[in-house]
């Protein structure tokens, strides 16, 4: 088994990243413990596609031991590879990532962030509650609309699971920045306080167009039928086409 893997190795010491990556795919192709080693190893290759198909490859082996080292590649220099490895700790449900996951959210670049944010709503439930309303209050306010965000589509396991969450979204509620207050709203009303849909409703008349298109979005996603009317009258004052054009798509979703 392991003469397998000699011409790979070889193949791995090229000059030409193309042949790496390749060379990867085979190992991962093999498998096996040893397929497991090299790949880890291939995680300091210097090419990022190089990087990034070994974070693949070793998804597709399922290699729980392996998830050590993809944590350490959040702190990757390239972005793609940051990307993949976030992706990556979900697919494998890699609770111990959870708190690296959550200081991924302030990555720099969106689609890493955007990533990290899917991953934890993979590994999800529960487990995730408590760490992401811990480190809500201390965090920038892009990371804030993302945690309280997405505390709004988790289904708590426990009652003090539920309270933790439910205070920690009203204490949002108080938060000078208004997408915050917004999408705090929004989760409180999917976690069933329905009459906080007031707080986004008064919003879609903002003086600030992007606080305006955040507040149609969340009602759109809604789909409650209470925020017509402040739907309409916005529609007939809106001077944004962006945001005029959201309107009209939301006013005839809920009209349906």
């Amino acid at each position: 088994m392991e003469q397998q893997f000699e011409p790979l190795l070889n193949a791995l010491k090229s000059t030409v990243w193309f042949h790496r990556q390749q060379a990867v795919q085979a190992v991962e192709r093999i498998g096996g413990e040893t397929a497991i080693k090299i790949l880890i190893n291939v995680l300091n290759d210097e090419n990022e596609n190089v990087r990034c198909q070994a974070i693949t490859a070793l998804v597709k082996l399922k290699s729980g031991q392996s998830i050590d080292a993809i944590i350490k590649a959040l702190s990757d220099s390239s972005p793609k590879v940051r990307e993949e490895a976030s992706f990556a700790l979900g697919i494998l449900g890699a609770e111990e990532a959870i708190p690296h996951l959550i200081k991924a959210l302030e990555d720099s670049v969106m689609r890493v962030s955007y990533a990290a944010t899917r991953s934890l709503h993979k590994i999800g439930g529960s487990k995730i509650i408590k760490p992401m309303c811990k480190v809500l209050f201390d965090s920038a306010d892009t990371v804030k609309i993302r945690i309280v965000e997405a505390l709004g589509v988790i289904e708590p396991a426990t009652d003090e699971d539920k309270k933790v969450l439910m205070n920690t979204l009203y204490k949002a509620l108080d938060e000078t920045n208004k997408l915050v207050v917004i999408w705090s709203a929004f989760s409180l009303v999917k976690q069933g306080a329905e009459e906080q849909v007031h707080i986004i409703i008064k919003e879609v008349e903002n003086t600030d167009k992007m606080i305006r298109f955040n507040a149609v979005t969340a009602l759109g996603k809604l789909k409650d039928k209470r925020s017509l009317d402040a739907l309409r009258r916005a529609l007939d004052k809106e001077l944004d086409i962006r945001v005029e054009e959201l309107l009209l798509k939301v006013i005839r979703d809920l009209e349906r």
